[in-house]
């Protein structure tokens, strides 16, 4: 994995990072990664793409 892209992960906050990770590795989707968080599908699709949005500008930034 890059550096620069890594450094912009461990940036994120815990949620966001908690988010990707059931997204992306476990391929749940938004419905399922809210019930576990205890929060809407709609905050959960939010938080999701300020972690992406942010991933992306931190690694283009750099």
């Amino acid at each position: 994995m890059d550096e620069q892209l890594l450094h912009t992960y461990e940036q994120l906050s815990d949620q966001k990072k908690m988010i990707l990770h059931y997204s992306i590795f476990h391929q749940l989707k938004n419905k399922e990664i809210a019930s576990l968080l205890n929060c809407s599908p709609q905050n959960v699709s939010k938080i999701k793409r300020q972690a992406i949005d942010s991933l992306r500008s931190g690694y283009t930034d750099g």
